[in-house]
């Protein structure tokens, strides 16, 4: 049997790792930009046509439509969301580049997206920067699913190979100077380089780029994001399935905890 010791130090296992939680969803982070796909937009409704304007839900900026065509659409994947972005023709939104967002500030950037054909050629879901010589996003090409450094390279994380509603993102951690990427619920680390990527030109686009990688396809509930150096979890994503998942720091914390109680153990038994 147990001694008291460790049977109380069991019992605190399930608070420690509830407590985890609780730390992680109060962690500090700010919403940059959120366009929610519609909801925000004014007259937006199901089958009509874009507004020339995205509203930002942040409060910040709102972005400008570019080129023509696109619709609302009310078939939604993503949780708490009525309407998504349905992009067709040359319809996008853009607006000017956020450089505050540099390899000195932790952020992640994250949206939902579904695309009615794999086979597009390149495409840009969400990036700030200007592809070809700057910048940092969510780019898919032929159902190849990346993190796009413009100029520098072109990360491959996952493989998109239906028509049906995804999840992406991608998680810049400053101090551990790592770059993370999510598809789904799966977890992809690219790596990093606090010199691999900057801000110093083009746009922040959604659906496409300052070269006219334009994506046909919905996009629903993008969102950029600031957090404090080391201080990422993933409950901080509107993915459902992976706020679920404990980060390592949960199991690190239980054990810390198992370890401490044994060496009490022992202790008294000596």
């Amino acid at each position: 049997m147990l001694p008291a010791s460790l049977r109380c130090l069991v019992r605190l296992i399930p608070v420690a790792v509830v407590m985890s939680f609780a730390t992680a969803a109060l962690s500090a982070q700010t919403t940059v930009r959120l366009f929610r796909g519609g909801e925000a937009d004014s007259a937006a409704a199901n089958a009509v046509t874009l507004n020339a304007t995205a509203v930002d839900s942040a409060g910040l900026n709102d972005a400008s439509k570019i080129g023509t065509g696109g619709t609302y659409t009310s078939a939604t994947a993503a949780p708490g969301s009525s309407l998504a972005y349905d992009f067709a023709s040359t319809a996008s939104y853009q607006e000017s580049v956020i450089t505050s967002l540099n390899a000195s500030q932790s952020f992640a950037m994250e949206l939902w997206f579904k695309v009615p054909s794999l086979t597009g050629g390149s495409q840009v879901l969400f990036y700030n920067g200007d592809t070809a010589s700057s910048g940092l996003g969510l780019y898919l090409n032929n159902g190849s699913l990346a993190v796009l450094r413009g100029g520098i390279s072109v990360d491959n994380f996952a493989t998109v190979t239906d028509s049906a509603w995804h999840y992406a993102a991608f998680v810049y951690d400053a101090d551990a100077q790592s770059l993370d990427a999510y598809f789904d619920n799966q977890k992809t680390v690219i790596g990093s380089s606090a010199t691999s990527f900057n801000f110093l030109s083009g746009y922040l686009s959604l659906g496409n780029s300052t070269h006219s990688d334009n994506f046909t396809g919905a996009i629903d509930e993008a969102r950029l994001f600031t957090f404090a150096d080391g201080t990422f979890n993933t409950s901080m994503l509107s993915n459902p399935a992976l706020a679920a998942v404990p980060e390592p720091s949960t199991y690190a914390a239980v054990l810390g905890l198992c370890v401490l109680g044994f060496v009490a153990w022992r202790r008294r038994r000596a």
